[in-house]
C-alpha cells in the first residue's frame, strides 16, 4: 500500500475520533467500526514501505496517539457512567484488574493478590484482557520481549494514574490493598525489565568476547601475511596467500570499532604480497627473455656461419674436375654439404621455437605490467 494513502487513513481516523466530543450519537456501533478501522490500519503497516524509518515511526506514533486518545475517552466515559454506582469495593476490583493487565508473568498474580488483600482473586476482580497492538514487525525475540514489556509498562502507568486520580473514592483499607497490589506488580515488572537487561548484558559480553577472539585471529592472519610477503617469489607462496584470504573470510565480522582498520591492514599486506610477487615474476621473465634473446642471436650467427661454410663447400664441389681422386673428393663434399644443410635446417627450427618463446615471454610481461 502507498504510504501516502496510509497517512490519509490515519488523518481520517484522527478526524473521526477527535472531530467532536463524546455524544450520545457515538454509540456502540460507531466505536466498533472505529476499532475495526484501527485494526485495519495497524495491519497495513506490515505491507507499507515509507521513504525513511523515521517517517514510518512518526506515522506509527500518530496512530498510537489516536488509540491512546480513544482509550482515554473510553475510560473517561466509563468513569462518568460508573461513578454514581461504583462502590469502593468495585473500584478496588477495577484497579486490581488494571494491575493484572500489566502483570509480566504467565501466572502468580492471583497469589500476589491473595497475599496482599486476603481475598482470592475471583472475589476482587474479573480478568481484564487487552490485546497488544503491534503493527510493526519485531524481528528478534529480544525485540519482541522489549515491545511486550514496554506495552505492559504503559498499562502499569495507566493503572497508577487511575489509582492516583480516584484513590479518594476508596476506603482506607481498599486504598491500602490497591497500593500494595500495584507495588507488587510494579516490582515484578521491574524484575522482568532487569532480567531483560541482564540477558542483554550477557549477550553483549558474549558478543564482545567473540569479537575479541576474531580480532586476535585477524591480527594473526595479518602477521602471517606480512611474513609471507618476504618470500612472495616462492612457488608455494601463492597457495599460502589464498589460504590466508580464505581464513580471513571464515573469521567473519569482528566489531564495527576495529573491523575496518583490521581489514585495511590485512589488505595492505595482501597487496604488498601480490606486488612483490608480481615484481619477482617480471624479473624472472625479463631474465629469461634476455637469455633467450642472447641465445637467439648466437643461433642466428651460427646459421650465418654454417651458410657461409655451405656456400664454400658448394663452390668447391663445382670446381672438382675429372682426375684420379675426383670421385672421392666429390663424394666427400656432397656428404659434408648434406650434413650442413640438415644442421642449418635444424638450427632454423630452433630459431623459430626461440622466436615463439620470446614472443610469449614478452606477452606475459605486458599482461603483468
Amino acid at each position: 500500500m502507498d504510504y501516502k494513502k496510509l497517512d490519509s487513513k490515519i488523518n481520517g481516523l484522527n478526524g473521526r475520533v477527535n472531530g467532536m466530543t463524546f455524544l450520545t450519537t457515538k454509540d456502540g456501533a460507531f466505536w466498533r467500526e472505529t476499532w475495526a478501522l484501527v485494526k485495519e490500519i495497524s495491519g497495513e503497516f506490515k505491507e507499507t514501505r515509507y521513504p525513511t524509518r523515521q517517517e514510518k515511526d512518526d506515522a506509527w506514533n500518530a496512530l498510537q496517539a489516536i488509540v491512546d486518545q480513544m482509550k482515554a475517552d473510553r475510560d473517561r466515559k466509563e468513569r462518568e457512567r460508573e461513578s454514581r454506582a461504583e462502590s469502593s469495593e468495585a473500584l478496588k476490583g477495577k484497579i486490581i484488574g488494571l494491575a493484572q493487565a500489566a502483570w509480566p508473568r504467565e501466572d502468580g498474580f492471583e497469589t500476589l493478590a491473595m497475599v496482599v488483600t486476603g481475598f482470592v482473586f475471583a472475589q476482587l476482580a474479573a480478568h481484564i484482557v487487552e490485546k497488544m497492538l503491534f503493527g510493526m514487525d519485531s524481528p528478534t525475540p529480544r525485540e519482541r520481549e522489549k515491545r511486550r514489556l514496554t506495552e505492559l509498562s504503559g498499562r502499569m502507568k495507566h493503572a497508577w494514574n487511575t489509582f492516583s486520580e480516584r484513590k479518594q473514592e476508596l476506603l482506607l483499607k481498599d486504598r491500602a490493598d490497591c497500593f500494595k497490589v500495584l507495588e507488587g506488580v510494579q516490582s515484578e515488572l521491574q524484575r522482568a525489565w532487569d532480567e531483560w537487561k541482564t540477558e542483554g548484558q550477557a549477550i553483549h559480553q558474549e558478543r564482545e568476547e567473540s569479537f575479541e577472539r576474531k580480532r586476535t585471529e585477524k591480527r594473526r592472519l595479518i602477521s602471517e601475511m606480512k611474513s609471507l610477503g618476504r618470500r612472495a617469489d616462492e612457488k608455494e607462496a601463492k597457495d599460502e596467500a589464498n589460504a590466508l584470504m580464505n581464513g580471513w573470510k571464515h573469521v567473519g565480522f569482528s566489531g564495527k570499532e576495529s573491523d575496518d582498520q583490521l581489514w585495511s591492514d590485512f589488505k595492505e599486506a595482501l597487496d604488498d604480497f601480490w606486488a612483490t610477487r608480481k615484481r619477482a615474476t617480471v624479473q624472472r621473465l625479463e631474465a629469461r627473455l634476455s637469455n633467450q634473446e642472447a641465445f637467439l642471436e648466437k643461433m642466428e650467427e651460427s646459421v650465418r656461419h654454417d651458410e657461409g661454410v655451405l656456400d664454400d663447400k658448394r663452390e668447391k664441389l663445382s670446381n672438382v674436375f675429372d682426375g684420379r681422386r675426383a670421385d672421392e673428393i666429390r663424394s666427400h663434399l656432397e656428404e659434408v654439404i648434406e650434413s650442413l644443410e640438415k644442421k642449418i635446417e635444424s638450427k632454423k627450427e630452433k630459431i623459430e621455437e626461440l622466436e615463439s618463446d620470446i614472443a610469449e615471454i614478452r606477452r606475459r610481461i605486458r599482461e603483468i605490467g
